[in-house]
């Protein structure tokens, strides 16, 4: 530029930003229409609550703070406690329990013991029937070899 010729300055004001809507409490889908509305990618992780499955137990950032636009909020969406309870198996087939424990999500230890029991049927059990426990837990079964 020519000495003493006017010169243009543009100062920039940062990236935009908006308020984070506060979604906690809100159900799962709503909590994204929302801050997809808001203009925020949406990050949703299940996990283990109290709350009811669905609902929103958490989010970062958190409601009413500033934010970038576009940037990502992450919700934490309560798929339930996670607490099963365990059936009482004894008397039924090792392969009766074994389907009705991997339908609530629970691993099994079966072991053969001697028993007067017919070959197969689960004559005791740890945890006992009617205990809560934690999906993913595992229950032993002792199954009979038979007499």
């Amino acid at each position: 530029a020519d000495e003493g010729s006017a010169v243009s300055i543009v100062v920039s004001e940062g990236p935009a930003t908006a308020e984070v809507p506060d979604v906690v409490d809100a159900l799962a889908q709503d909590a994204r229409e929302q801050l997809e509305d808001a203009g925020f990618e949406v990050n949703a992780v299940e996990v283990f609550s109290d709350r009811p499955q669905g609902q929103v137990v958490a989010q970062s950032p958190r409601g009413g703070n500033q934010a970038e636009e576009g940037s990502t909020v992450r919700i934490n969406v309560s798929k339930g406690t996670g607490l099963v309870e365990v059936p009482d198996f004894v008397g039924q087939s090792q392969e009766d329990a074994r389907e009705q424990l991997a339908n609530l999500g629970l691993g099994v230890n079966a072991v053969e013991v001697p028993s007067s029991a017919p070959a197969g049927v689960v004559v005791a059990q740890n945890p006992r029937g009617g205990t809560t426990v934690r999906v993913g837990g595992t229950v032993r079964l002792n199954v009979s070899a038979g007499g």
